[in-house]
């Protein structure tokens, strides 16, 4: 069920998934993906406060790594850590990245990365690394050599089911700009990052289809529905979305974060 060449662990939406690295004392490490891979978690809280290890590492990878609407914890160690990885986004209203005592993101290493609607006790960027942001807490702090590229004002949000079902329709819930013109694509898989609009393009453009276009209300929040036929085929099929909505302060296309799905049976 996962995108083409491409690993998904996500919650079966019981509840987050949990993950104790203060008992294991060992990160959650996502290392050596491939330039055109992806990994992606989702619903997780990994570490704890009284935690002395770092909640998540990624490393020495070329190839997507999301992590979405995820919550990291550490006490006196940095809660995330990117290092030598090309192509890593955080997203989420739910996500919350948080150390006691350390940093809580931290890219090193010429990494780069994509950020929004995410909490942090801290932000740093170190070792000629970038980062692409919007909606967050705090102001990064950026060493000699490494770069930002921030966008103020409302970052729009994708949300809908993660299994939809079968014979059920299937909705998502968009936030954005108001009395916009919004529209929502699907695509097969993640793609790198790429920087051609107000953030990234995160859904692989090869298999990109828009397959909707609408207006926002007047607070910007707008929904779409369609029917999921009874057919078996589907089962087990991952799809990635995104959306877009028009800034009306720029007049430029304002990307979403990206939304993954993978059809069931509901049997």
């Amino acid at each position: 069920g996962a995108p083409p060449q491409g690993i998904r662990i996500v919650g079966d939406g019981a509840g987050p998934v949990v993950i104790d690295t203060a008992t294991s004392l060992t990160p959650v490490t996502i290392q050596n993906v491939p330039f055109g891979r992806s990994v992606e978690l989702a619903d997780m809280l990994i570490g704890s406060p009284a935690s002395p290890v770092t909640g998540v590492l990624v490393t020495g990878s070329l190839g997507t790594v999301v992590l979405d609407e995820v919550s990291i914890e550490a006490g006196a160690a940095n809660a995330l850590v990117v290092e030598g990885s090309l192509a890593f986004v955080l997203q989420g209203p739910g996500t919350s990245v948080q150390s006691q005592g350390g940093e809580g993101l931290v890219l090193d290493v010429s990494s780069s990365g994509t950020v929004s609607n995410s909490n942090f006790s801290s932000v740093r960027l170190q070792g000629n690394s970038s980062l692409t942001y919007a909606a967050i807490n705090v102001t990064p702090s950026v060493e000699p050599g490494s770069s930002t590229t921030p966008f103020a004002g409302v970052m729009p949000h994708l949300d809908g089911e993660r299994f939809p079902v079968l014979s059920q329709s299937l909705q998502f819930q968009f936030e954005g700009f108001p009395n916009s013109l919004w529209l929502l694509v699907i695509s097969d898989g993640y793609s790198v990052p790429l920087g051609l609009f107000e953030m990234p393009v995160l859904v692989d453009l090869a298999s990109l289809v828009v397959t909707f276009t609408g207006v926002t209300d007047p607070v910007g929040v707008a929904t779409n529905s369609s029917y999921l036929p009874p057919n078996g085929a589907l089962i087990g099929l991952t799809k990635v979305f995104q959306a877009a909505s028009i800034s009306q302060t720029t007049g430029a296309l304002r990307l979403s974060n990206a939304h993954a799905m993978t059809i069931v049976s509901g049997n």
